[in-house]
């Protein structure tokens, strides 16, 4: 039998099939492989950006929460510091900072405290009480602290729903 005719005859042609469907099953088969890796990796990456980002809002949401109470309260103690006019005194259990000043010969107290879970302020004329409930709600808070050991110095503290603290103290440029 020559070459030609080996190569046409039907048990070569059957192997030459029999070949070219292997090579076809295996390059299908490393292709789905390729494929499967190719999505499994995607996933794995989109939930890795996912656990990042959500890190990166709680972390934004946690200094909110602890920073703008703090800088609030240190805007206006900025804005009352003068000579006695900033106090704290203790209603209803609460801590709250008394910020004194005078407007057409009246005197008048800010109240900062906070209260329910939000930071409260009230302006009252001198005198006035009223209950801490009353306030107005400025912003949600979970914890603040409010101590003056002595009378050039306030600290505050602010705690986030993830038990974090930020601590600020001021030093007032007026004594009592």
């Amino acid at each position: 039998m020559s070459d030609a005719q080996k190569a046409n005859s039907p048990a070569t042609i059957s192997e030459t099939i029999q070949l070219k469907t292997n090579r076809g099953a295996m390059d299908l088969l490393f292709i789905l492989i390729l494929l499967f890796t190719f999505s499994v990796s995607s996933l794995v990456i989109v939930m890795i950006g996912a656990n990042v980002y959500k890190s990166v809002v709680d972390d934004m949401q946690s200094n909110y929460d602890l920073r703008i109470p703090l800088s609030y309260i240190a805007t206006k103690v900025r804005q009352h510091d003068q000579s006695g006019a900033i106090n704290l005194t203790l209603k209803e259990g609460t801590n709250v900072l008394v910020l004194e000043s005078t407007a057409d010969k009246v005197s008048y107290e800010t109240w900062i405290y906070a209260y329910d879970h939000r930071l409260y302020e009230v302006l009252l004329q001198k005198g006035e009480t009223i209950n801490l409930a009353d306030g107005m709600a400025i912003l949600p808070v979970t914890g603040l602290d409010l101590k003056m050991p002595t009378n050039k110095l306030l600290e505050l503290t602010s705690y986030d729903a993830n038990g974090k603290t930020l601590d600020l103290s001021l030093n007032l440029r007026s004594s009592n």
